[in-house]
């Protein structure tokens, strides 16, 4: 290879690399994200999400029970005393704004952060 091929090679190479490095985005910090537990319209906890954050949650209302579970960063019911389940068979949530809902219990357990989609065009 002569000296203009070298040259023409590192060129692409660093084209290729400038172009890797801009569209490289690092997982956003767990810590920004946080579980929010609503009972009946009312926020009833919340708790930061960690890659290390385990917990289980007994939520007791007067219009029910729902056992939730949170686990490295990933939420799921794990029980609940209405009779279709449809919460518990919606199975994890770890994405910013994905949603469990339990009607009957009057449960809405959502993931609140920094959303990574920035706009939506319709």
């Amino acid at each position: 290879m002569k000296k203009g091929d070298w040259m023409i090679a590192s060129c692409i190479l660093t084209v290729m690399l400038l172009s890797f490095a801009a569209f490289w985005v690092p997982e956003r910090d767990a810590q920004e994200r946080q579980v929010v537990i609503i009972v009946d319209g009312t926020e009833y906890a919340r708790y930061k999400l960690s890659p290390n954050f385990s917990e289980i949650i007994e939520i007791n209302t007067q219009f029910g029970y729902n056992k939730l579970e949170i686990d490295c960063g990933k939420i799921r019911m794990l029980d609940a005393s209405c009779e279709d389940k449809i919460d518990v068979k919606m199975g994890t949530i770890e994405k910013v704004n994905e949603t469990i809902i339990c009607l009957p219990n009057r449960v809405l357990v959502t993931i609140k952060g920094q959303s990574e989609v920035d706009m939506v065009s319709y």
